[in-house]
């Protein structure tokens, strides 16, 4: 999903997209993930961040029951409240999800008009729909004063996902976009939805994504065959370990000892999750401590262990972290997000505008892929704009190159 619009200048859009009527505008950001892959359906820990790639969420009152949802590329759609239905694949199913599920928990909503942009790129796994229902339940709260917390809106917006999106997603990104806080990461655990903030003390690097341009259509079905394998080595240990609630208190002595033999799959899949734990816990200390290059070293495990043992991975991910190693002002870097496709987050020296130049030509010459790179900076959670920022707010698709030039 991508809202690409431009937006300079933003006010004189919100004008002609509502009628000259004063929208509440809801800014809700991305996000990147350091490290904690593939660990929020079985309690584990994660260390997501929100970044400064947005969607906008814009919304008015209406004196009827219709909701009149529109993008900036593509068709509108209107229907009433009480016709609001799932229609996975289509871009508003987010927001009806939304309003239903809002609905649902018995708030009282009117109608209303809604529009979205933005400029999260498209298909790179920086979490855009999480932050489409993030900023629509937002900006709801805002328009009929529904007083929710930030905690409740991020259940909300899972749920929409859930029932209106035919997604299984966790917790994290919509935690990450609603809780971010500029220059901080999450480190969040799945097993009681706390979190404590990371100092994100990153000194001479940047954060840079590469989006590898592909997307392989195992995503979806191998995400849901992960959750079973990890879940036939947690009920083996069980079965010896009574006092074992999740695959969270497993030990790796323990699946070694039930699970290797028994079923070598699900033991993979459930080293890797043990595994990643541990990484996020020292990934934690080391950013607070400033010791980058440990930093580094653990995501490029946390990458051969997504692609040896959990084996989300792909061709053209692993091609990308090779390359990565071969550049000396490359820190580390690993796949993100679900897998077979998508962006690596990366760690590179700053004023190395040279070094993506070279990842590129390699990475394009032979994949035959054009590779897009984007400096991201850490940011602050989704929020309700005012006046200043509302006339501050341009339209930003900026490569890497463009942003160090």
């Amino acid at each position: 999903m991508h809202f690409n619009a431009m937006m300079t200048p933003y006010r004189e859009l919100l004008s002609r997209t509502h009628g000259g009527l004063e929208p509440i505008v809801v800014r809700a950001p991305g996000r990147i993930n350091l490290i904690g892959e593939h660990t929020d359906y079985n309690g584990g820990l994660a260390l997501p961040a929100a970044i400064n790639r947005y969607i906008y969420v814009s919304v008015t009152w209406r004196d009827d029951e219709q909701v009149n949802m529109m993008a900036a590329e593509f068709p509108s759609k209107e229907l009433a409240l009480s016709e609001l239905y799932p229609c996975p694949g289509e871009w508003h199913t987010y927001i009806q999800g939304v309003a239903a599920v809002l609905l649902g928990w018995g708030y009282v909503l009117g109608g209303f008009n809604i529009h979205v942009c933005g400029d999260i790129p498209v298909g790179a796994g920086l979490s855009s729909s999480a932050a489409l229902c993030c900023g629509t339940v937002m900006a709801l709260d805002a328009l009929f004063d529904l007083q929710l917390t930030r905690q409740e809106m991020a259940l909300i917006a899972q749920q929409a996902e859930h029932t209106f999106a035919g997604v299984a997603c966790g917790l994290m990104d919509q935690y990450a976009c609603l809780f971010g806080k500029r220059g901080y990461a999450l480190k969040l655990d799945f097993r009681t939805l706390q979190f404590e903030y990371v100092r994100l003390n990153l000194e001479f690097l940047d954060l840079v994504l590469l989006d590898s341009g592909v997307k392989h259509s195992l995503a979806s079905t191998e995400y849901n065959l992960r959750k079973m394998e990890t879940g036939r080595a947690l009920s083996r240990v069980q079965e010896k370990h009574a006092t074992v609630e999740r695959l969270r208190d497993c030990s790796l002595e323990q699946l070694y000892d039930e699970v290797l033999v028994a079923d070598p799959v699900a033991y993979k899949r459930a080293k890797f999750f043990v595994e990643e734990n541990k990484r996020v816990e020292t990934a934690a200390v080391a950013l607070d401590r400033r010791k980058l290059t440990l930093m580094g070293d653990l995501l490029y495990e946390s990458h051969q262990g997504l692609t040896a043992l959990y084996q989300v991975s792909c061709a053209e991910l692993d091609l990308l972290i090779q390359l990565a190693k071969e550049e000396k002002s490359v820190v580390g870097a690993r796949m993100m997000g679900g897998g077979f496709g998508g962006c690596t987050i990366n760690l590179i020296e700053k004023k190395y505008k040279s070094c993506i130049g070279r990842l590129q030509a390699e990475y394009e010459r032979r994949t035959g892929i054009p590779l897009k790179a984007y400096r991201v900076m850490i940011a602050e959670g989704a929020r309700v704009c005012n006046n200043r920022e509302l006339r501050q707010i341009k339209y930003n698709e900026k490569s890497l190159e463009e942003n160090y030039a």
